[in-house]
């Protein structure tokens, strides 16, 4: 089974969509593109790039929620947290080189054991976007992001606490312009950064992971619980506009 895309076009949008980024270069939505076995899902398709996510290496098939209640009965993909997750065998066209900025809509469950989970990464472990599932109401290091650049990894965290399902937007980018990582949650200015971070022409290109990463034959760790809606990836860093634009597509749209 596939579901194509039935919302949200962006020549026909009525109003601001994440189609409407500048730079958007890779765009996977959970309405879109996703090919079913059953109720799993077997294959997430990027809309814009058609570059297909599936099972990777040793995981399982996260489920699929045509409609979801909780989150004005918008589709979601949902992660075990223990053994889902997505990836491509097919690199994105980034390379270690680049300015990027990856943006996730997602709601993660808290496990009850403050350990981190991926929310997304790379085969390689060239960039890791994380979240810590302490208990609720602890506080919380939400969406910690790494890059791993010839050896010098710089991680960004926001120390804030969410409640298990809060609906969050979470993004991280690299700037190599200032060489600076940014992090942001549920608004258009960093809530944490790090700079003198350097770029290493020898990695190799990004191939994305989400729910988890690892490379095939090596094991994968650090799952993702929770449901994903939105993932997409942006060449450099979006304008202050695009994120005021882009924080109220996701509170009128879920």
């Amino acid at each position: 089974m596939i579901i194509t895309p039935f919302a949200f076009m962006a020549s026909q949008a009525p109003s601001w969509t994440p189609y409407d980024f500048a730079n958007i270069t890779h765009y996977w939505r959970s309405d879109s593109g996703i090919t079913l076995s059953g109720t799993d899902v077997q294959t997430w398709t990027d809309v814009l790039s058609s570059l297909a996510l599936n099972v990777w290496s040793t995981a399982t098939y996260p489920a699929y929620n045509a409609t979801d209640a909780s989150y004005n009965n918008k589709p979601t993909i949902e992660f075990n947290g223990t053994s889902d997750a997505l990836g491509a065998s097919a690199t994105s066209g980034y390379l270690a080189t680049d300015s990027m900025t990856i943006l996730v809509i997602h709601a993660p469950v808290k496990t009850g054991a403050s350990q981190y989970q991926m929310l997304a990464g790379d085969s390689i472990g060239f960039m890791e976007m994380m979240m810590n599932s302490s208990l609720p109401g602890a506080a919380d290091i939400l969406g910690a992001y790494k890059f791993n650049m010839g050896g010098s990894n710089g991680v960004v965290s926001t120390g804030l606490s969410y409640t298990s399902g809060d609906l969050i937007w979470q993004g991280a980018a690299i700037d190599h312009a200032t060489t600076t990582f940014y992090q942001w949650v549920n608004s258009g200015t960093p809530v944490s950064s790090i700079g003198g971070q350097g770029a290493s022409a020898t990695k190799d290109p990004f191939h994305p992971v989400v729910g988890s990463y690892g490379a095939p034959g090596a094991g994968i760790g650090l799952y993702y619980p929770g449901k994903i809606m939105e993932f997409m990836f942006i060449k450099g860093v979006p304008s202050p506009t695009e994120f005021s634009d882009f924080d109220t597509y996701v509170t009128s749209t879920y």
